[in-house]
């Protein structure tokens, strides 16, 4: 017959075997892969489907860039379109780029005669020496306002007809563009797409401004996948 302190010692045994048990390295990972399951967050699959379709460039507002292009033989400075799209805007408005100011005051032309591709402003002109986001363009008066808070009250946004044309145009001033990507959306896939581009108006198509209402889709071969 076993004494008592005896059976005592049985039960513990037992006890510390059935925990063991309990406590097998199968038994501890799948108690872990349940925690880590019960952890993780739900993915919602089809939301992640449709980004995957629809690139952002066809549900984000855009706004028109240029770029500093070649002085002309009097030194005057030249800005030019360079593949930009006027009619739905090239870079997201969520981006960050200079805005080209303008201010008109008949200024005399030494350069070659103006012609609608290479149009003389008669003004001068300034980049913003800071980046600015393309949703601060709330509207037309607001892009101004930037223009003039920080040139003077003669300045405004530069407008892509400034040179009585379009697509390309001259004025007096030197401006000095900050390194920036190109075209987040160009106008199509050809198009060349340097960088140090700046914010322009445009002054008969609504959807190029990134004030103007949502512009229509474009094929998502025309522009990659940024997040907006």
């Amino acid at each position: 017959m076993l004494s008592k302190s005896t059976w005592f010692c049985l039960v513990i045994l037992l006890s510390a075997s059935c925990e063991l048990l309990l406590l097998s390295p199968s038994s501890v990972d799948a108690q872990a892969a349940d925690a880590t399951a019960a952890e993780a967050p739900q993915v919602d699959a089809a939301l992640i489907a449709s980004y995957s379709r629809v690139s952002p460039c066809t549900r984000c507002k855009r706004g028109l860039t240029w770029v500093k292009a070649a002085s002309d033989s009097c030194g005057q400075t030249r800005v030019t379109c360079s593949g930009c799209d006027p009619y739905n805007g090239d870079t997201l408005c969520t981006e960050a780029r200079q805005m080209l100011c303008i201010k008109k005051e008949g200024l005399a032309n030494c350069g070659p005669a103006s012609s609608f591709y290479d149009g003389w402003t008669g003004g001068t002109i300034q980049l913003t020496p800071f980046p600015v986001y393309g949703t601060q363009l709330v509207s037309e008066a607001a892009a101004d306002a930037i223009c003039a808070t920080t040139f003077g009250s003669c300045y405004r946004m530069a407008e892509h007809h400034d040179g009585g044309g379009g697509w390309q145009w001259r004025a007096k001033g030197t401006i000095f563009p900050l390194t920036t990507p190109g075209m987040s959306c160009p106008s199509s896939p050809t198009a060349p797409n340097v960088g140090n581009r700046f914010w322009v108006k445009v002054n008969d198509q609504t959807n190029g401004n990134c004030w103007g209402p949502q512009p229509p889709a474009m094929g998502t071969s025309l522009c990659p996948y940024k997040i907006c």
